[in-house]
Parts: structure tokens; C-alpha cells; sequence
């Protein structure tokens, strides 16, 4: 009996033991989310396509408000380029969003925003939880079904339930599964796309929260969302449907000590003489910028005085190959929108692909950029500011 009763207690701490759930919202904090979904689309009941999407996130908390974070995400969505000798990835788009979180998970954003596709989830209610407890909230998920900029917001009724909480290290983690089905006639056509019909969907969520540190770690989710539409061209009925599962990681970024990056490469290239080159910190990390970057007259191909300057660049940054690296391409206002963009494009490869020969740069750890002439820093009605305007920039991320 003594040894019953001594069993018994050791483990009352497990059955009793609580947590508090919530985000914590420190000024400054910035996250890194690396996402990835793979799934099947099939309209009536046929296969049409299979579809695979990558995206990372970076957020950053920028101010708090009593207790709401005004966050700032950027998105960044990728497609695979597979090269000679290896794959990387090209940034296809770029989406930025402001919106305020509090603790327990409810998001405050202005109307027409995509993103987050899902608001108000997860939601942590304001009460010690320990394993096997459950609850539910209502959220929304945003959908732009159609790539067609209409936006679809479903409303959910979300349960929630605890499964584990475990120590890992240093912190305190609770597995979490959430799960939601909805089923509706979208009869007043305002909040789903106005083509869809019906809708109706399952989904299954498991999220591994950083307890100590107030913030998501993983998600691992599958889901399966048919709906009936009409089509416009034929106006016959369709039914569509997507199953598809996804991964998402976040990790916390470190700060980079920019300041003193900054100056050992100003000093690196003063030393090998590389002239038309600014170094620069910005948000991002540390910005090596090459102005007048020489290609053959309206090409891609690098010319082989400009291949001098991008070998003693590559020496430099071969110092900083753990670190991630974005090249993005700028052009004059030359041409046409279309052909300025893909000039671009095809530049900022070409260049991420001499620094993969000359073993500077991770592929694994490099995405590149077109940007066409968006972003220009000098006036393209002179010659002097179109050399600053036809440039290739290379970041040094800091995350």
C-alpha cells in the first residue's frame, strides 16, 4: 500500500501541472516563417492539377499599444530554378501587411488584405490549461480562390484541444490540435466570391507553441475544400475541389551586428580597389550595391570586365557563406514594362550564378530578384543616373 501511495503521488504534479498560453509581444522581436504546401486541385471529380507553393515570412513587432503588437509580415513567395549544378530560388512575388495581434491571438487588420489568410487563430484563452483541455472561437480564414484579387473570408468555429506539453531544452512546448468543417450556400454573395455556390470544407491543424517564449514554433496542417461554382464562359455548374497539405517553421532571428559587417566590407573593398560599389545597412541586413553593372547592350550576358570586379566580390563574401543571400536586379526605363522586369530577372540570375561557380554564395541559401525599374535611386534622363539605375544589389540578410 505504501508503494501505491507513493506511486500516486510522484505522479499527481502531471495531472495538475498548468500553463498559460499567450503571444508575447516584444518591441523589436522578428521571426522567420518558411512555409510549404503541396495538393491536388480536381474539377468534377477529375484530376486537373497538381500545385506546390513556397513562401517565407519575415515578422517583425515594431510598437505596442497597451497590449496590442503592430506587426509588420513580408512575404516572400518563391519558385524553384533549378541551374546547371544545383537549385535556388527566384522571388516570383513580394506581399507586405501591417496588422495589430494581442496576446490571446485576435488580429486587427484594415479590409482587402489576403494575408494572414487565417485571423484570430490560433486563440489562447485567458485561463491555465493543462493537457486534455479544450475550447473553441470563432475565426476567419481568407481565401483568394481564383487568383482574381476577390477575396473569400469563411467564417469557422474553431476547437481547440491540448495534447502535450513537454520540456525541450531550455523551453516549455505545447502541442496543440485544431480542427474546423464548415458547410454553407453563399447566398448573399458579399463576404465568399460571388462565382461560388456552395462551399464546404475540412480542416486539421497541429501547432507546437513556444510556451516560454510566446510564439509559434511549427504547424502542420491538411485540409480538403470543395465548392460549386458556375462558370462564367458556359454557365454550367462545376464543383472544384483542393486537398492539400502544408508545413510551417518558425524560428527567431537573430540580430546581425550590422554595423560592424557594414565596415569590414567598406574596408575589404577599398583594399582591392572595387570601384562603383556602395555598401549600406538596411532593414534587411547589409546591402553591397554594384552600380553600372556591365552586360552586353540589352542582354544578360555578363561582360568580361565586369566578371573582373564580380571575382574580388566574390573572394569577400565567401567570409559570410552561413548567411543568406538575396540578389536583386534593377534596370533604366528603357523598353517595355514586361521586357525591363524579365532584363531584370535574367541579371540577377546570372549574376547569383557566377557567385555559385566561384563558390561565394550558398545556392541553398540564395533566392534572387527582378524588380525592373521600380525602384530607381537617380534620374534616367542622364547618363550618370542611368549607370546608378542599371545595378545589381546583394544583401547580406540578417535573416
Amino acid at each position: 500500500m505504501r508503494i501505491i501511495a507513493i506511486f500516486i503521488l510522484f505522479f499527481i504534479p502531471f495531472f495538475i501541472f498548468t500553463e498559460k498560453l499567450n503571444f508575447k509581444i516584444d518591441v523589436g522581436s522578428k521571426y522567420k516563417s518558411e512555409a510549404r504546401i503541396d495538393g491536388e486541385y480536381y474539377i468534377n471529380n477529375i484530376l486537373f492539377t497538381y500545385y506546390s507553393q513556397r513562401y517565407k515570412t519575415i515578422s517583425q513587432i515594431k510598437e505596442k499599444d497597451f497590449q496590442l503588437g503592430k506587426i509588420n509580415d513580408k512575404n516572400y513567395y518563391y519558385q524553384l530554378f533549378n541551374g546547371k549544378n544545383y537549385s535556388y530560388k527566384e522571388i516570383e512575388k513580394v506581399l507586405e501587411v501591417d496588422y495589430a495581434l494581442d496576446p490571446s491571438g485576435l488580429v486587427f487588420i484594415q479590409p482587402g488584405y489576403a494575408l494572414p489568410t487565417m485571423r484570430n487563430a490560433p486563440f489562447f484563452p485567458d485561463q491555465d490549461l493543462k493537457v486534455g483541455d479544450q475550447w473553441q472561437k470563432k475565426a476567419t480564414e481568407v481565401q483568394d480562390f481564383f487568383k482574381d484579387n476577390i477575396l473569400s473570408h469563411i467564417p469557422v468555429d474553431i476547437k481547440y484541444e491540448i495534447k502535450d506539453i513537454y520540456q525541450s531544452g531550455d523551453i516549455k512546448i505545447a502541442l496543440i490540435q485544431y480542427d474546423y468543417q464548415f458547410n454553407f450556400i453563399n447566398q448573399t454573395k458579399s463576404i465568399i466570391h460571388p462565382k461560388i455556390q456552395q462551399l464546404a470544407g475540412i480542416s486539421s491543424t497541429k501547432l507546437y507553441f513556444d510556451i516560454t517564449n510566446g510564439w509559434r514554433i511549427k504547424e502542420e496542417y491538411q485540409r480538403n475544400y470543395s465548392f460549386l461554382i458556375t462558370d462564367q464562359t458556359t454557365d454550367l455548374e462545376q464543383m472544384h475541389q483542393m486537398i492539400d497539405s502544408g508545413t510551417r517553421k518558425w524560428t527567431v532571428i537573430e540580430r546581425m551586428k550590422k554595423e560592424e559587417v557594414e565596415k569590414e566590407l567598406k574596408k575589404q573593398l577599398e583594399e582591392e580597389k572595387i570601384e562603383e560599389v556602395e555598401v549600406e545597412q538596411d532593414e534587411q541586413g547589409v546591402k553591397i550595391t554594384l552600380e553600372n553593372i556591365q552586360f552586353e547592350a540589352e542582354s544578360a550576358f555578363l561582360r568580361d570586365s565586369e566578371k573582373s570586379r564580380l571575382n574580388k566580390i566574390a573572394e569577400i563574401l565567401k567570409k559570410y557563406k552561413e548567411k543568406e543571400i538575396l540578389v536583386k536586379g534593377h534596370t533604366t526605363d528603357k523598353g517595355t514594362p514586361e521586357g525591363r522586369k524579365k532584363l531584370s530577372q535574367q541579371r540577377a540570375q546570372v549574376v547569383s550564378e557566377y557567385l555559385f561557380d566561384k563558390k561565394a554564395i550558398d545556392p541553398d541559401k540564395t533566392s534572387f530578384y527582378g524588380v525592373g525599374d521600380s525602384e530607381p535611386i537617380a534620374d534616367n534622363r542622364t547618363e550618370a543616373g542611368m549607370k546608378k539605375n542599371r545595378r545589381v544589389e546583394i544583401y547580406i540578410l540578417e535573416e
